[in-house]
């Protein structure tokens, strides 16, 4: 066990998060509340305590929100993100299936010179 999970063991981090996680509403708060951990990464410890900040201060302003029938919605994003990439490989496919607008000249034909350099001129992409 290395010097930080012991820390986290004299601190008694596990029993919080047992008490913190009995307070959430449904199972999968419950789950990530057991899951939490503490960052030792500055910008990530500095965003927390501003995320917690923000909420004490709207708790106190407008009291503490109701969160009875919360209800997991994990699964129904997860079809829709499956439905979002679907409906983009279609949209990809039906570009493959476009008639290609480039055609060559009528009297257009190919250069004899395969090693020599070519230089173009009157060439423009719009």
């Amino acid at each position: 066990m290395s010097f930080f999970e012991k820390s986290l063991n004299t601190l008694e981090l596990p029993a919080v998060l047992a008490m913190l996680s009995q307070q959430a509403v449904g199972e999968a708060a419950k789950e990530e509340a057991l899951q939490l951990s503490p960052s030792v990464e500055r910008a990530e410890v500095k965003r927390r305590l501003e995320e917690t900040s923000a909420a004490k201060t709207m708790m106190t302003v407008r009291g503490s929100p109701s969160f009875s029938g919360v209800k997991d919605v994990r699964a129904s994003l997860a079809r829709v993100d499956f439905t979002r990439s679907l409906a983009l490989f279609t949209r990809i496919f039906d570009y493959f299936d476009l008639e290609n607008p480039i055609t060559s000249p009528k009297n257009g034909r190919r250069p004899d010179v395969t090693d020599a350099d070519i230089r173009y001129e009157h060439v423009s992409f719009s």
